[in-house]
């Protein structure tokens, strides 16, 4: 609602009442508009720090995720073998099923992005998908600046939504069980860029600073006063 509306809405109780009364409310608010404008425009973003992303950090974060993958891999499917004498690798890697893996996990990477950008726009941001060096990925393109908890929350969405859409289809569908594990895995694993970002804006903002993405990464900013 913005002031004009505001101004609207007051007239609109107050017609009932004495007209001067309705002129020193009036009056009133645009005292308050005044105070609030000023001080808005007393107010800017002082640069922090940033996180660069280049293309040395995104071939660690890969070799990491790739590394993630295949312990998580091994490692559970050496726990289910334990308890069960299914013989997973045959249904897995089936020439005439291997359609449905790639399929599944290309979804994964899809949804994973996607939730970054349900992220931004339910802040009120615009988003744009892309692909550079080889990994895909989502950037907020209006240039707003995001409070520390509304962007760790923009980071963690992919492990939510994607932990929430691998239950929910092994609940209807448990021969699926295990597209769904390597689908887990390809989103844990593809997520150790979040994580990374996770831990530099968590030690970076302790004073409530604000976070803008950027082509390169993002940077963290500080609102201060106007002298």
């Amino acid at each position: 609602m913005n002031t004009f509306s505001i101004r609207i809405f007051i007239f609109n109780i107050l017609v009932k009442q004495p007209s001067s009364i309705t002129v020193y409310f009036i009056f009133l608010l645009d005292i308050l508009e005044r105070i609030i404008v000023r001080e808005l425009t007393c107010l800017r973003y002082e640069l922090v720090d940033e996180f660069r992303l280049n293309w040395i950090i995104t071939i660690i974060l890969n070799i990491i995720a790739g590394v993630i993958f295949i312990i998580g891999f091994y490692g559970f499917f050496y726990l289910y073998l334990q308890y069960s004498n299914d013989a997973f690798g045959e249904k897995l890697f089936a020439n005439s099923d291997l359609w449905i893996l790639y399929a599944a996990v290309l979804l994964q990477v899809v949804l994973h992005e996607y939730s970054h950008g349900i992220g931004y726009r339910l802040n009120g941001g615009q988003v744009k998908y892309g692909i550079k060096w080889l990994c895909p990925y989502c950037m907020e393109k209006s240039g707003l600046y995001y409070s520390t908890k509304s962007f760790i929350l923009t980071l963690v969405l992919p492990l939510i939504t994607g932990a929430i859409a691998g239950l929910l289809v092994v609940f209807l569908f448990p021969q699926f069980l295990y597209y769904v594990v390597i689908c887990m895995l390809t989103n844990i694993s593809g997520a150790a860029g979040d994580v990374m970002m996770l831990i530099f804006v968590i030690q970076k903002t302790k004073n409530g600073e604000f976070i803008k993405d950027e082509l390169y990464g993002f940077s963290v900013h500080r609102m201060i006063a106007l002298e």
